[in-house]
């Protein structure tokens, strides 16, 4: 499949939702989105709910999804609590042993989901000022401008209390040849702040890590309201 076509069938964006019960539709408030174009606009989509299928139906392209539902963890360790929810990007950059911010980065409205079923998403954009596309249908180069340096993947995550890591496996990714890895992640939260910092590299000649800076959007009790009933 080249990017063009890879493009076509793939979506990454993320924002707020809302429901109408007597339609049954949800509209899609989008924030952040893989085509620059859609950040800001709305989609609309029927929706149908029998147990824990969601059939999710659009008209233009005509197009329907089904989903099933992924359930809670049966237990759920209170040091994984804390992590769950939705956590928005603020800001990273390479930093050596001594604090030294050496080389900042910045990316588009993006996330990253801990869910209560032990699952993981995330959605990383590239910078902001990114062309959307021109026409209808995207070019090769138009679609790998857009595809590169966006890691949007899913998979189970766990954590580690001891040693304050999160270790997360990619069993979807718009990349084939990255299905199957597990990315390890040390992370500390403070209050709204969750700060993971990655396994060490070399810049320039000295050791480096990213830190990556995200704020909270929602915890456990947005997520699994059930659990604190």
């Amino acid at each position: 499949m080249n990017a063009a076509d890879q493009l076509m069938t793939y979506q990454a964006f993320w924002g707020t939702y809302s429901t109408d019960s007597s339609r049954l539709t949800v509209t899609y408030h989008i924030i952040g989105d893989l085509e620059p174009a859609r950040t800001g606009r709305q989609a609309t989509r029927s929706y149908a709910r029998t147990g824990n299928r969601l059939v999710l139906t659009e008209s233009s392209p005509p197009m329907r999804n089904t989903w099933e539902r992924v359930v809670e963890l049966e237990a759920l360790p209170d040091y994984q609590r804390d992590v769950i929810g939705f956590w928005q990007w603020v800001s990273a950059g390479l930093f050596n042993p001594k604090g030294d911010n050496l080389q900042s980065a910045s990316r588009d409205a993006s996330v990253i989901v801990y869910t209560p079923a032990g699952l993981m998403a995330v959605i990383y954009l590239p910078p902001p000022g990114r062309k959307p596309i021109a026409g209808t249908r995207p070019t090769p180069e138009e679609a790998r401008a857009l595809l590169q340096g966006a890691p949007t993947y899913f998979g189970p995550y766990f954590v580690h209390p001891k040693s304050s890591a999160l270790i997360r496996y990619q069993i979807g990714h718009p990349d084939p040849g990255a299905v199957g890895n597990a990315l390890l992640r040390n992370f500390e939260i403070k209050a709204s702040q969750l700060t993971l910092r990655f396994p060490p590299t070399m810049l320039n000649g000295q050791e480096v890590r990213n830190v990556v800076t995200l704020k909270r959007l929602s915890g456990l009790a947005d997520l699994w309201p059930e659990f604190h009933r």
